[in-house]
């Protein structure tokens, strides 16, 4: 390829280099982990970063811990200075967030790693190319560790990068991709704002303390589920590991993890089918379906899109159209899911039983006003669900840009 040559990374531009970090980084300050041993909280003490501690591309400073002055200059290489990249070694592993002027003098934690980049090596353009899905990947094959896994300094200190001689093209590289970092965090605070105006109507919508005026004078009561829907708890085909009850075709098998993965009110796919004898053996449920999950994640409503079935994790509501509307009620059930939660029977893990369901308190008003109360709840998840599908569509116009730019197929213009 004319103007490119070939490394262990693939083809990059002949006026590119590719070096390992520990290259990159400073001599005096080595690619390195932060305190072991930070030791009780100390007032006025030199506050450190810890893996929790990196958010978003972000440092998170509300609720640092502290230590003494003198452990933090047993560990004077890992003293942060403006423009510096924080690393996470465990948990939220290769995750990475830039210090700015504000965290000059923090430290960091045993879980954390320092990346202090040379003079002119740009560490925006070397946290956007350590966050690719690339070195991601690298990173998760390289783990240490068989409970917890963690990310070992020496591999840190061997990632090779692809980087432009020129420091001007990597900042120009930086600043176009730091632009779709910009919008998408946009999106993101978007998606927080209108999932807490939706949180806020719920609690006013749901309780009666906000009525529509042409309702304010009908009655507000509350009934028990049970005394106004027919619930049935699901049921599994025994025993669940006999591969005649399962198919890859049929009614959907529908697991606590198909409700939880798929976002809004509708379930419209499950990863598992059910043959006829497997459904057989269970409950069926059909279009238009209203189920709730009971055991793991407790609480969570879903209206069901698929002829599928659910297993013991579930029950069933129907028979409430003479006063309950539909999405209302799946709005209710979503509006008390922490409540739920909180009430399942102990033990391994918490769940409820056709019992506890059935004495959840309901209110009951007319069909109207209920009607007009799921519009407005429906439009804010409508309105919430667009945002995070121009969310999800930001994030992979970024990754194939960085896919084009960070390997040099693509160039800009310095």
């Amino acid at each position: 390829m004319k103007g490119y040559k070939h490394t262990e990374l693939g083809w990059i531009p002949e006026e590119w280099e590719c070096l390992e970090l520990s290259h990159i980084t400073q001599n005096e300050r080595p690619i390195s982990y932060g305190i072991v041993q930070t030791g009780l909280p100390v007032d006025d003490g030199i506050k450190c970063i810890r893996v929790l501690d990196i958010v978003d591309g972000k440092i998170d400073d509300q609720n640092l811990i502290t230590t003494s002055h003198e452990i933090s200059n047993a560990y004077k290489r890992t003293v942060l200075k403006e423009g510096d990249l924080v690393m996470a070694l465990r948990g939220k592993i290769g995750e990475l967030a830039r210090a700015t002027k504000s965290h000059e003098g923090y430290n960091l934690t045993r879980g954390v790693a320092l990346v202090a980049p040379k003079i002119n090596y740009d560490s925006e353009y070397l946290k956007q190319q350590i966050s690719s899905p690339f070195f991601r990947d690298y990173l998760m094959a390289h783990l240490n560790g068989s409970a917890l896994k963690e990310l070992a300094i020496n591999v840190v200190r061997r990632i090779k990068v692809p980087i432009p001689k020129n420091k001007s093209e990597q900042l120009k590289i930086a600043e176009v991709l730091s632009t779709w970092d910009k919008s998408i965090e946009t999106l993101t605070q978007l998606i927080a704002a209108k999932q807490q105006l939706k949180k806020g109507l719920m609690q006013q919508l749901l309780t009666g303390k906000k009525r529509f005026e042409e309702f304010k004078n009908e009655k507000w009561h509350y009934n028990s589920l049970g005394d106004i829907a027919s619930i049935r708890r699901g049921a599994s085909p025994r025993p669940i590991n006999n591969p005649n009850f399962f198919s890859h075709t049929g009614r959907g098998w529908i697991r606590i993890s198909d409700v939880t993965f798929e976002k809004g009110k509708l379930l419209n796919f499950t990863s598992q089918y059910l043959s006829d004898l497997g459904a057989s053996h269970s409950v069926k449920v059909e279009i238009g379906d209203l189920i709730m999950s009971i055991c793991a994640t407790i609480g969570v409503p879903k209206i069901v899109n698929i002829p599928s079935c659910i297993h013991d994790g579930f029950v069933l509501i129907r028979d409430y159209e003479t006063s309950l509307e539909k999405e209302f009620l799946y709005h209710f059930i979503e509006f008390i899911t922490p409540k739920l939660a909180d009430s399942g029977q102990p033990g391994t893990q918490r769940n409820l039983n056709t019992d506890i369901v059935s004495r959840i308190q309901i209110p009951v008003l007319s069909l109207s006003e209920q009607k007009k109360i799921a519009e407005v709840l429906s439009f804010c998840d409508n309105e919430i669900i667009d945002i995070e599908k121009s969310l999800e569509n930001c994030k992979l116009q970024k990754q194939g840009l960085m896919q084009q730019l960070l390997t040099g197929k693509k160039r800009v213009k310095v």
